[in-house]
C-alpha cells in the first residue's frame, strides 16, 4: 500500500487598498484652453474600476524634491504641470472605497510541517515519480 504526503501551498493576502484613487468626475481647463482629466487603458476615464490602468496623459509630474531613503527607497515631493504650457495642475482624487489585496509571500508545507520551496519542488517531483 502507497502512503501519499500532503502538499499544501498558502500565503496570506495583503490589503493594498489606498487611501484616495483618481476622481474620474474631475475635469480642468487651464488658463490657456488646454483640457485636463483622467484616462483609464487610453481613453478618458468614465467609471473607476481597481483594475484599471490611470494617468494623465496632459500632464507632466515635476519632482520639487527628491532623496533616497536608508533602505535605498525613493521619496520626494512635486507637482503636475501642463505638458504645453506648464501650468501647475493638481488632479482631482477622491477617498478610496475599493478595497484591494495582492498574495503575500508563499510557505509551503509538507505533511503540516513547513519547507523551503525548493524542498518542497524536489520532494513532490518524487511523489510524482519525476525523479530519475
Amino acid at each position: 500500500m502507497t502512503t501519499h504526503r500532503l502538499f499544501t501551498m498558502t500565503h496570506d493576502m495583503l490589503d493594498m487598498t489606498s487611501m484616495n484613487r483618481p476622481d474620474t468626475s474631475w475635469l480642468h481647463v487651464d488658463r490657456s484652453g488646454h483640457r485636463h482629466q483622467w484616462y483609464c487603458d487610453g481613453s478618458p476615464a468614465r467609471a473607476y474600476s481597481p483594475a484599471g490602468r490611470y494617468e494623465l496623459p496632459t500632464l507632466v509630474y515635476v519632482a520639487d524634491t527628491y532623496e533616497v531613503d536608508e533602505d535605498g527607497d525613493e521619496i520626494g515631493e512635486g507637482h503636475y504641470e501642463c505638458r504645453q504650457c506648464h501650468e501647475t495642475v493638481r488632479p482631482g482624487s477622491t477617498a478610496c472605497v475599493y478595497r484591494q489585496h495582492v498574495p503575500g509571500v508563499m510557505r509551503f508545507f509538507i505533511d503540516g510541517r513547513p519547507v523551503s520551496d525548493e524542498t518542497f519542488d524536489e520532494e513532490l517531483r518524487k511523489e510524482r515519480g519525476e525523479v530519475d
